[in-house]
């Protein structure tokens, strides 16, 4: 309803539609590769959390199709969305309480069904998030008050179904027995790695010993 200066009422309907995603598979990884290659071209902390964002739903879909049809399970597109926001967080952060509020309410797009996501993946989404609180606990919270530790905790819990905590018989039931770790300081997205930081100190993930 519209209402003017002089109180005339106006009204009307009008219908949205939503369609379904189609874009999957290589056409999928493509988009997601060019949207993450210009956030981080033009070093934008913000654009990549978007480009996150805007992709990991999309990313979930397809592996969660591909496991449905009985393809191969493919979780790299899914590890390059993860890599790409631990990356950021390494080069384009700055010790801002809303940067790290931000990406840490990101982190929740990719993982949000962690058993789509590899171990070293996994891995690398926890480490960013014990990186990102610990920046918060030495900086403060962003604008959103409890936003950050309320993604934080959502993270930590959403990862605790993911392959890191799978027991033996977990391992041998899923096939997640043969997957290895990336070791500290492993690859990262290669066309991405060269992109220069912005200054400031960087809130990178913490590299266990």
């Amino acid at each position: 309803m519209v209402v003017d200066q002089v109180g005339a009422k106006g009204e009307g309907e009008t219908s949205v539609v939503v369609m379904e995603n189609v874009v999957e598979g290589e056409a999928l990884a493509n988009l997601t590769n060019e949207l993450l290659d210009n956030a981080f071209a033009a070093a934008d902390l913000s654009a990549v959390c978007g480009a996150v964002a805007a992709t990991s739903s999309a990313a979930l879909n397809d592996a969660s199709r591909r496991r449905l049809q009985g393809a191969d399970d493919d979780t790299s597109l899914l590890g390059n969305i993860v890599g790409s926001l631990a990356l950021a967080a390494t080069e384009l952060m700055n010790a801002d309480p809303d940067a790290i509020e931000q990406t840490t309410v990101t982190i929740g797009g990719p993982i949000a069904d962690p058993r789509m996501l590899d171990e070293n993946s996994a891995f690398e989404a926890l480490d960013m998030v014990n990186g990102l609180s610990a920046s918060a606990g030495d900086v403060g919270l962003g604008s959103g008050e409890s936003s950050t530790a309320d993604a934080a905790a959502g993270a930590v819990s959403s990862m605790l179904g993911s392959a890191l905590f799978d027991t033996p018989e977990d391992a041998a039931s899923t096939g997640n027995g043969t997957r290895r770790r990336r070791s500290p300081g492993g690859p990262r997205p290669s066309s991405r790695s060269s992109r220069g930081a912005t200054g400031g100190t960087s809130c990178a993930p913490s590299t266990p010993s």
